[in-house]
């Protein structure tokens, strides 16, 4: 975590557990065996307004050109 992540966050990572991982695809992968969710923001999917956000959730969130891997779509729920 660099200083540039702590300012671009405007101060969520001190109120959002945050890690580190080497990669991100096995990783949620993983979570998702111990009964985590993971919801993806993404401009062709549903609305966070009708979505079902209740439970251990975890957040993908992809670039702000590309957007998130084609292998992270497919694996958020």
């Amino acid at each position: 975590m660099t200083a540039a992540v702590f300012k671009t966050s405007a101060g969520a990572v001190q109120y959002v557990k945050v890690a580190a991982v080497t990669n991100l695809v096995r990783t949620v992968e993983e979570l998702k065996q111990k009964g985590i969710w993971f919801a993806l923001a993404d401009m062709g999917g549903q609305s966070l307004y009708e979505a079902d956000l209740k439970g251990p959730l975890g957040l993908i969130i992809g670039s702000e050109e590309k957007g998130a891997s084609r292998l992270l779509r497919e694996k958020a729920d």
